[in-house]
């Protein structure tokens, strides 16, 4: 699906001015209230170059932030007929004159699709499951969404995370699964990793560095940093895929054989 990716020139934007009778005082940012009024009626203004139809009704104010510049930014969710739009937002940015200078993030124009599901959120639960083939840590939310990335043409589906974060290899894989015909639009790994620094208690070298992967499952032999080289338990044989080592507080071995790290 084509969507409008928004990052407008400040140009484009300045031509609005403050759009309405408020004057920002250079001393402070402008107002929640007046940052809102003003999104609003600026995206409403230039809805044609936007796709935007009704920004009243397509944009959903999520947050007002003012940074020490004392500029203002609004960010707003797109939805459609009340259905969060996954994955798109608008964001308004203002200087301290009360002026619209950007534009960023991305809308999807002209959604065109029933917002009644023909299955249960239940039954998209069940579906996921079934594709993800593992047992579940954590109780998955199923919420309603608008999906108008990945897909052809936007679809009402159900959004869901399963997480396996117990298990000796950790998965988190989010799943769109369409409210209208049960198929799985799209789903994604989303297990989150990252590089930690870990101790390796030697048998001849004593306490040696260890680069590591982070993972919700606690910490695996595995170093980020060198594409991935991981070390394996092959559990006394010597050849075949071994099981990745997984630790629980990053201190590997104790020095000794007893321990299998070691």
């Amino acid at each position: 699906m084509k969507k409008v990716n928004l990052a407008v020139t400040a140009a484009a934007l300045l031509s609005i001015g403050t759009v309405g009778s408020v004057e920002a005082r250079a001393s402070r940012s402008l107002s929640d209230q007046d940052a809102v009024r003003l999104s609003y009626a600026a995206l409403q203004m230039k809805a044609g170059d936007f796709g935007i139809a009704s920004a009243a009704q397509e944009l959903k104010v999520r947050q007002v932030r003012h940074d020490f510049l004392k500029h203002t930014h609004v960010r707003m969710d797109q939805v459609y007929k009340g259905v969060p739009v996954f994955g798109e937002q608008l964001v308004t940015h203002f200087n301290r004159q009360g002026q619209l200078y950007l534009v960023s993030g991305t809308f999807a124009p002209s959604i065109d699709l029933s917002v009644r599901p023909k299955i249960s959120p239940s039954r998209a639960l069940d579906l996921a499951l079934a594709d993800f083939a593992h047992e579940v840590s954590e109780a998955p939310s199923v919420k309603l969404v608008v999906l108008a990335q990945e897909v052809d043409q936007p679809v009402l589906a159900y959004h869901l995370e399963l997480k396996d974060l117990d298990g000796a290899e950790p998965m988190a894989r989010v799943y769109f699964v369409d409210a209208h015909t049960g198929m799985i639009a799209w789903d994604y790994d989303n297990l989150q990793t990252a590089t930690a620094e870990g101790t390796g208690n030697s048998l001849y070298s004593g306490e040696v560095p260890l680069t590591t992967n982070s993972g919700p499952g606690g910490f695996a032999m595995m170093d980020p940093s060198r594409g991935g080289l991981e070390t394996t338990d092959l559990n006394q044989g010597t050849a075949g895929n071994g099981v990745t080592y997984i630790d629980a507080d990053n201190s590997w071995g104790n020095g000794t054989m007893s321990d299998r790290a070691t």
